[in-house]
């Protein structure tokens, strides 16, 4: 049997992944082209870097690569999609997609897949949102309700006896 060779990836903080054709289609399709078209830039890529004498490539590298044969198969409109979209995934900051609808139309069954196809792996349900909001809006009020009732015992006091507000002020 024929020893399996890896081609692996390296990032900027020196992490060492195998090249991995799947997760590029994934990546690909996000900009909006078919899977048929990410897996034709996938096999592609593949081909060229086993084509190549070597075994490690850094992730810039290999950005390089993929946007030249996206721009090649499917246009440079689609190569800079892709490029926008791997500037959001770098930059790390969480992306927030809002889908409304009806009950039962089918809302949870859209953002699992659109999830899937953007490559995000974490997916919260509406009613996750309405118990952190339901939680940060009760501590809110509970904390201004403890600050009129204290304002109002110590005006309650301070009109039972006037003469010791004017102690406590000096």
């Amino acid at each position: 049997m024929a020893e399996r060779r890896y081609i692996w990836v390296i990032d900027q903080r020196g992490t060492r992944l195998p090249f991995s054709k799947g997760t590029l289609v994934t990546s690909v399709t996000a900009t909006g082209v078919t899977p048929q078209q990410a897996y034709g830039v996938a096999e592609a890529v593949e081909d060229t870097l086993f084509g190549q004498d070597r075994d490690l490539i850094h992730v810039d590298e290999l950005v390089g690569w993929i946007e030249k044969e996206i721009a090649r198969q499917l246009g440079s409109p689609a190569a800079e999609a892709w490029s926008s979209w791997v500037d959001v995934r770098r930059r790390g900051d969480p992306i927030i997609v809002l889908i409304g609808g009806a009950t039962g139309v089918g809302k949870s069954t859209v953002a699992s897949r659109l999830a899937a196809r953007l490559g995000i792996s974490q997916v919260v349900a509406t009613d996750g949102i309405r118990e952190v909001t339901f939680a940060a809006e009760t501590a809110a009020l509970t904390r201004a309700q403890i600050l009129v009732q204290s304002g109002t015992t110590v005006l309650s006091i301070a009109n039972q006896n006037p003469a010791n507000v004017l102690a406590l002020l000096q």
